[in-house]
């Protein structure tokens, strides 16, 4: 009886990684299946906390599954746990079994923890300590958490030595420790993590990643993802500094920007692609202004291929003049100077996103944007930019 080659079957299993139903009745052709198919079955297990005792009763059924057929821990690559509560109570990061549960995992590369931005989870120290067994760890995402030391992240990292991806934002500490983060690290480690993409909003793990004694390495970090607040700004800009091997660059500008300074991105001479989302607010802030300094601080040899701004525009005050509105308009002409400058050269692509952060119905927000389109268009005219169409989402 003819047999089908096992790398052909390995192809034709791949395009049903997603679809379980056909997996699991391909797992019962053969022995020499079941792998195959076991690979994409288990290699992402998602725990959604979204009710208490759903989510205690789903633990218990994972782990008595994992008992029955230990084997199949070791197809188990990705675990992303969610909590999407209006408490701060997860009962899956709180369940006394989910440390033991982890260290089963011996073949896990991601762990993504996250909760709502209304929810701030706590994550238990037995929790920390099962994930610091866990070296072959590639990717950690901790988003919307509260954990007992600011230390407690930086032991996590220390003992992760393949990590290559990380992400840290709205993180919350127990007990934050003030003053340098030096002290928090007492020898230097032979062994860190390369970490090739870093996205983040904490100040203190900014600060930490910059000196000598992190325990992680980032100067070969080629995407990086920052939000700029007033009280992070600081630490958070001297990741660029750190960061010079950059391809992709993506910034939150939450801070005010008529008193931020000015972003120097002359260093980052391999930058391909950079992502700005900001807030205008007509007649009270104008992030404009603040945009062209960063721009303009390119080098002439950059490699910037595209550029993208994710641009929010709210209401105008009742007061705002129509002169203060044509100044306005003025800022967004002046793109058509600044890419004609030298440093643009390499420049494929610019793409912008408005959103509306009105409410739904009111049409001053839509105007306001159809003026800056219409300001925008008299550039494509000239060949600078290419307006095409535009998206708004209600905010």
């Amino acid at each position: 009886m003819p047999t089908i080659p096992i790398e052909m079957v390995d192809y034709i299993i791949g395009f049903l990684h997603d679809y379980k139903p056909c997996l699991q009745a391909c797992s019962l052709v053969s022995r020499d299946w079941v792998g195959l198919c076991r690979f994409h079955l288990f290699r992402t297990l998602i725990l959604a906390d979204d009710d208490i005792v759903q989510s205690e009763l789903r633990l218990n059924r994972l782990r008595d599954s994992l008992k029955a057929a230990s084997v199949v821990s070791r197809y188990i690559t990705d675990l992303e746990i969610t909590h999407a509560g209006g408490t701060g109570r997860s009962a899956i990061l709180a369940h006394s079994d989910l440390p033991s549960l982890l260290t089963n995992l011996t073949s896990l590369l991601s762990i993504k923890i996250t909760a709502s931005s209304s929810a701030i989870c706590e994550i238990t120290q037995p929790l920390i300590l099962a994930m610091q067994n866990m070296p072959s760890l590639r990717k950690i995402h901790l988003s919307s958490l509260k954990l007992p030391y600011p230390q407690t992240v930086l032991q996590l990292l220390r003992s992760s030595i393949l990590l290559t991806e990380l992400t840290l934002t709205e993180l919350t500490f127990e007990h934050p420790i003030p003053g340098n983060p030096r002290t928090m690290e007492q020898s230097i480690h032979l062994h860190k993590a390369g970490i090739v993409r870093l996205v983040t909003d904490n100040a203190f793990m900014a600060s930490s990643f910059t000196h000598s004694l992190s325990p992680i390495t980032i100067s070969e970090v080629q995407f990086l993802e920052i939000w700029l607040s007033t009280a992070a700004f600081p630490a958070l800009t001297q990741l660029l500094s750190c960061t010079v091997n950059l391809r992709r660059l993506d910034v939150t500008l939450e801070a005010d920007p008529d008193h931020s300074p000015i972003l120097i991105l002359q260093e980052l001479s391999y930058l391909v692609a950079l992502t700005f989302r900001i807030r205008t607010l007509p007649g009270r802030e104008n992030p404009l202004p603040w945009l062209h300094g960063v721009l303009s601080s390119l080098s002439p040899d950059n490699c910037l291929e595209e550029i993208s701004l994710v641009v929010s525009v709210d209401i105008p005050p009742p007061n705002m003049t129509r002169l203060q509105f044509a100044e306005i308009l003025s800022t967004w002409k002046q793109f058509d100077l600044l890419f004609t400058k030298a440093n643009f050269l390499a420049l494929k692509r610019v793409r912008i996103d408005f959103r509306m952060d009105n409410v739904v119905g009111d049409t001053v927000v839509k105007a306001i944007v159809d003026y800056i389109i219409e300001q925008l268009s008299e550039l494509d005219a000239r060949g600078v930019l290419h307006i095409d169409s535009y998206d708004m989402g209600f905010g």
